[in-house]
């Protein structure tokens, strides 16, 4: 009884920690937050989705592709009811939601102090990036996704969980531009599926969800161009974006940041506890989808780190 006390003290002030992070004081220079309740007050109203760079002065006909007009109808309907404080507790109840996820997805892996350790050490990352934004629920979805993903794979979920799967990719293109992560998080399963299950249907299973994922991603505003729009979207700059580069180049614009710094040591620390894992099990099979998720996700945020300003 005082173990288990002792754990839900721990967790309690764990999300404490985390429900302060994430209700940090934003700054609205940065956070776009303005762009995205017009955007949704303009569906609302006129039925009307942005297509064209609506908000540029010189360039406003010019045609663009908005996978957030989703996001903005929420805020802007959060907002008309309760305001921008309705607004800040509902985005932050993602973010408290989306470590809550995360962790239970590996909690019958790593265990319980390991997982609190690790999500102590998340928390700077957690609160670096808390802005009312619609990226906010990639981070949800993503969690719950892999949460589904590694359950089915431990057997402890039946497949029919896996068709909640296509419907939050339906759910996701229409408020954020990275639900193509949601597809190579399920590319990722379907390789270890294919390397270390012995029943052949069980990554054809994987497969057709990803198909019926890309079938239900094409009900977007802009159909199968929304669809493949996460592919182009690092081609038409024409000039260097600070908030694009990696992780090292941040360092040197920002010495005063420690936060990038983090990110390098955090990254070691984990690669570490891979070493140490394989030195002691020696099976690569185990860790294999633990490493490629965590190595395309770690690669992808040293390649491109945003900038708060």
């Amino acid at each position: 009884a005082g173990a288990f006390c002792g754990r839900v003290a721990v967790l309690i002030l764990l999300f404490t920690m985390a429900w302060l992070y994430g209700a940090d004081k934003i700054s609205f220079v940065t956070a776009d937050l303005g762009r995205h309740i017009r955007n949704g007050e303009l569906f609302v109203t006129t039925g009307r989705v942005i297509t064209t760079n609506f908000y540029s002065f010189t360039h406003s006909d010019y045609p663009t592709i908005c996978h957030h007009w989703g996001t903005g109808v929420i805020f802007y309907l959060l907002t008309l009811w309760g305001g921008f404080g309705a607004l800040a507790v509902f985005y932050t109840v993602i973010l408290v939601l989306t470590l809550g996820v995360s962790m239970l997805a590996v909690r019958r892996t790593a265990g319980f102090w390991p997982v609190v350790l690790m999500a102590v050490l998340a928390l700077p990352l957690f609160g670096y990036r808390q802005e009312i934004r619609p990226e906010g629920f990639t981070t949800l979805f993503l969690a719950i996704e892999f949460f589904i993903l590694s359950e089915w794979r431990a057997r402890r979920l039946s497949g029919e969980w896996l068709w909640l799967i296509p419907l939050i990719q339906l759910t996701w293109i229409n408020v954020h531009i990275l639900f193509i992560m949601g597809f190579i998080l399920g590319a990722i399963f379907i390789v270890d599926a294919l390397i270390n299950d012995e029943d052949r249907r069980r990554p054809l299973a994987l497969g057709f969800i990803g198909a019926a994922s890309a079938l239900a991603s094409l009900l977007n505003p802009s159909g199968w161009q929304g669809l493949v729009e996460p592919l182009n979207i690092f081609k038409e700059y024409g000039y260097q974006l600070a908030e694009n580069q990696n992780v090292l180049f941040m360092i040197k614009r920002f010495p005063g940041q420690p936060i990038y710094g983090y990110f390098l040591w955090l990254g070691v620390f984990v690669v570490i506890l891979f070493g140490l894992r394989f030195y002691k099990e020696r099976q690569w099979r185990a860790m294999l989808v633990d490493v490629l998720v965590f190595g395309f996700f770690a690669l992808m945020a040293f390649k491109a780190v945003i900038v708060r300003l």
